[in-house]
């Protein structure tokens, strides 16, 4: 599922993040929201002007530091699963303190490259599987 470019006011100072493709799959009854760099303000327009880009896992955009999307985008997409490519220190750094704690806070586990290393989702039908290179056993993944 591929969502179109919004019309998007020009102000001659567009980010090239906001030229990041973003493309929602849908395998089964399982729907993975990949935003590229999408950043704040686009979110936004994304977030108010889109009937449903709902999703149960979301890569989040910009390697999830400030400047990515906003809370409402992340409260409309509704994922149970969090992809982070970032490096650990990155995450854990306080570029990334606003989007770290909202998706503690919403108690959506979030899976960091930099940390559990290579994720593979594998799809059967209705049902999902996700596999860490480096395993967690701490971390509980949600079931579809």
């Amino acid at each position: 599922y591929w969502f179109d470019a919004i019309d998007i006011p020009t102000k001659g100072s567009e980010s090239i993040n906001d030229f990041s493709q973003i493309v929602r799959l849908e395998v089964g009854k399982t729907r993975v929201l990949f935003t590229g760099d999408l950043n704040h303000p686009l979110s936004d327009l994304i977030a108010k002007n889109s009937k449903d880009i709902s999703a149960d896992i979301l890569k989040v955009p910009h390697h999830g530091t400030e400047g990515v999307a906003s809370n409402v985008f992340f409260d409309k997409v509704g994922a149970k699963l969090a992809l982070v490519p970032a490096p650990t220190h990155l995450w854990k750094s306080d570029r990334s303190r606003r989007i770290r704690e909202y998706f503690e806070n919403h108690k959506v586990p979030v899976l960091v490259n930099g940390t559990v290393g290579n994720v593979t989702l594998t799809f059967k039908g209705d049902d999902y599987s996700v596999e860490t290179q480096i395993p967690d056993p701490s971390l509980k993944l949600p079931r579809p």
